[in-house]
């Protein structure tokens, strides 16, 4: 029966934490030493894989701790004017259209024969809709 690397690693760290009162305290500080190494090189290498799947941000001579962050900024900085474009075409649109629709009822309006202020009148809506029940 084979035993896969995360089992073992849980079994080997099991063993440690049960025993760590008996390790003498230089042993201890190596073994931190170790576990800070280890970790700060398995971190290398699952970065390592996630920038190879990304071979558009790799450039030739150029380290990929350089090119990482100004890369980042470079997405964020698109995307926000992108943002910014579109919410700015967004009120464009319906500035204008608003526009539209006001000037519409403005040209009815000026240019129906009643006077302006029969639409004040608060009886004339009351004429108008007796008008149109009568037709």
């Amino acid at each position: 029966m084979t035993i896969s690397e995360a089992d073992f690693g849980r079994r080997v760290g099991h063993l440690l934490n049960a025993q760590l009162q008996h390790i003498p305290a230089d042993s201890r500080a190596r073994l931190a030493a170790a576990r800070r190494l280890a970790l700060s090189r398995k971190k290398q290498t699952v970065m390592a894989r996630v920038l190879a799947r990304m071979p558009a941000l790799q450039l030739q001579g150029f380290g990929t701790n350089i090119l990482q962050p100004a890369s980042n900024r470079l997405w964020l900085m698109l995307a926000l004017t992108a943002l910014v474009l579109g919410l700015t075409m967004l009120y464009d649109t319906a500035l204008h259209r608003h526009i539209h629709e006001t000037a519409e009822i403005d040209a009815m309006v000026l240019s129906d024969e009643l006077p302006l202020t029969a639409y004040l009148d608060e009886g004339f809506n009351s004429y108008l809709d007796l008008r149109e029940e009568e037709e």
